[in-house]
């Protein structure tokens, strides 16, 4: 009887993979994808193209800018590489493709895909994860995402006006909301870590003592360079060192 359970779910586990890889899924989430790619060339081009054309970056600057912003998209690629490969085996690799590519927050689609999962009364890729199951996932992972692209379509025009109002009062003020809405965030984030013991926690200490670390290197004659790289080393070393010591 027990050997009739497991192959059953191995033959739902089997089902259900099969059709998250077919060439279906993937002829309709290529075309989402594509899009993607294409609106992230067009806003480069226009990027590049208002900055010569206004002269308020030289051209060392923007391919500083541009070789610090493909630099800095190693770390966080690293860790969503990670998350992908454990999402990929349980929905596929064409709808993790496209849900990671628009989004861009595998933590997010795992999340979502295991609630997913939940609702409909089974674990992620456990027993019982059928095509219905499956289907319930990615409809979790859809709904859930869309809040983002609404609020995006809806109110873009709205926060460019606000934004022109804050800067015509004062100018640095639109800064400093910046920054204070990303300590808060961030801050929100590794809030939920520390509570999970001390391997978190000296990442995060590491991190942050390496992220000072290369700001004073940075203001070394020759040493400029290495703010390019300061976020990846960050990650790596507060990685690195949690692993050597709790591994």
């Amino acid at each position: 009887m027990k050997e009739g359970v497991k192959m059953g779910n191995s033959s739902e586990a089997i089902e259900v993979l099969k059709f998250a890889n077919s060439p279906l899924m993937w002829a309709l989430c290529i075309p989402v994808i594509v899009l993607v790619i294409i609106q992230a060339l067009i806003f480069g081009r226009m990027a590049i193209s208002y900055a010569n054309k206004t002269k308020v970056l030289s051209k060392a600057e923007i391919g500083s800018a541009l070789r610090t912003g493909a630099i800095a998209s190693i770390g966080p690629a690293i860790g969503i590489f990670i998350i992908c490969i454990g999402l990929i085996s349980k929905i596929g690799g064409p709808i993790t493709f496209m849900r990671v590519g628009v989004i861009g927050s595998a933590s997010y689609e795992l999340m979502a895909a295991t609630f997913g999962a939940q609702a409909y009364g089974v674990e992620l890729g456990g027993p019982g994860y059928n095509l219905q199951a499956f289907t319930n996932s990615v409809w979790t992972m859809a709904l859930g995402g869309s809040g983002w692209l609404l609020v995006t379509a809806l109110f873009t025009k709205q926060l460019d006006t606000m934004q022109r109002k804050v800067t015509a009062s004062d100018p640095k003020l639109l800064g400093i909301i910046g920054v204070t809405a990303s300590v808060g965030a961030f801050s929100a984030l590794l809030a939920n870590q520390v509570v999970g013991g001390w391997a978190p926690i000296t990442t995060i200490v590491v991190a942050m003592l390496s992220m000072v670390l290369i700001q004073k290197l940075s203001e070394r004659p020759g040493w400029r360079w290495i703010r390019e790289w300061a976020l990846g080393i960050a990650m790596v070393a507060g990685m690195a060192v949690t692993t050597i010591f709790f591994g």
